[in-house]
């Protein structure tokens, strides 16, 4: 049935025996045969031969209509087969995330998701956002959660949350004063272009909170000399506390402050200035489906996680 149906397609496409021949890769008086033997059969003629090729008759068009659902019904049944194959043979899922809310919610992440996947194991590697990139292109995971750092012509990237940038302020520095309710903001605002003197620790050059508010700081035209620069937001976040100085992060490292009582925390810049997190796979790659119920664990525990921290801080009066 198969041959009959990539036979009659291909001398119908050509509009001619000889050339389908050639594409077929046999004789043309095999391929005449064939076809004769096969109208045959069906007591039909599907071809009319002329001098100047063949042509589809009435009954040749219903063949060919029907005989390319089939062959598309075909495809989709090989790929839901192979698809299947895979999500049998995939035990593991390795997941690159970088620091945020999501790594401190691992272990509930890998507890929702064994409820429905007890067999496949869930592998999570903590990477910076520069390195996601080369991680996949290695294959060193099977996706990614972060934000938003990949060539979009190979990548592809599902938002799951996005983040305001805050202002994180030692309780030393009273900035009470220069906060406003604004609309699109969930903490307080701060206008950073009339802040009164004050140490900054900042994170390095190549941290992705960083260049966000490097943008945001050239934006404003101010220039900016921190007392210290360290590798990651925590560290900011952990100078901050000691009241070294203020930082800047996003709402997904809210839950690193350890001592809310040390700090004050104001967004900063305008409402679409935002960080975000999101699932990062190659384009080329189609998810299995433990895989897309992982991302949804992951999304579900992220956002459900960062609208009770949110709450919690501002029941604080941060």
């Amino acid at each position: 049935m198969d041959k009959d149906i990539d036979y009659v397609i291909a001398v119908a496409e050509c509009r001619s025996i000889s050339k389908a021949a050639e594409l077929l890769y046999i004789s043309q008086p095999s391929l005449s045969c064939y076809i004769s033997k096969l109208e045959q059969d069906l007591e039909l003629k599907l071809f009319s031969r002329t001098g100047f090729g063949v042509s589809l008759t009435e009954a040749g068009e219903v063949y060919v209509s029907y005989a390319k659902e089939i062959k598309g019904l075909q495809s989709t049944m090989a790929r839901k087969l192979h698809q299947m194959k895979l999500e049998e043979h995939s035990r593991q899922i390795s997941v690159c995330m970088t620091l945020n809310t999501g790594t401190l919610l691992t272990g509930q992440i890998a507890e929702e998701f064994r409820k429905k996947y007890a067999g496949v194991q869930l592998e999570f590697i903590n990477v910076m956002s520069k390195d996601i990139q080369r991680r996949l292109e290695e294959r060193k995971c099977d996706f990614a959660i972060g934000p938003d750092v990949c060539d979009h012509n190979e990548y592809a990237y599902d938002l799951i949350t996005r983040e305001h940038f805050l202002l994180a302020v030692p309780v030393k520095y009273d900035l009470d004063f220069m906060a406003e309710h604004v609309e699109g903001f969930q903490f307080p605002w701060i206008d950073i272009t009339h802040l009164p003197k004050v140490d900054f620790i900042l994170q390095e050059a190549s941290c992705n909170v960083r260049k966000h508010i490097d943008l945001i700081l050239n934006r404003y035209g101010i220039a900016m000399q921190p007392v210290m620069e360290v590798t990651n937001s925590i560290l900011t976040i952990q100078a901050a506390e000691r009241q070294l100085g203020c930082c800047f992060l996003s709402e997904s490292f809210l839950p690193y402050i350890t001592n809310r009582d040390s700090l004050r925390c104001y967004c900063v810049g305008e409402p679409d200035d935002a960080s975000t997190s999101g699932a990062i796979y190659a384009r080329d790659r189609q998810l299995t489906a433990p895989e897309k119920y992982c991302i949804a664990c992951i999304g579900r525990m992220l956002v459900k996680s960062k609208d009770r921290i949110r709450e919690e801080f501002l029941k604080g009066g941060v």
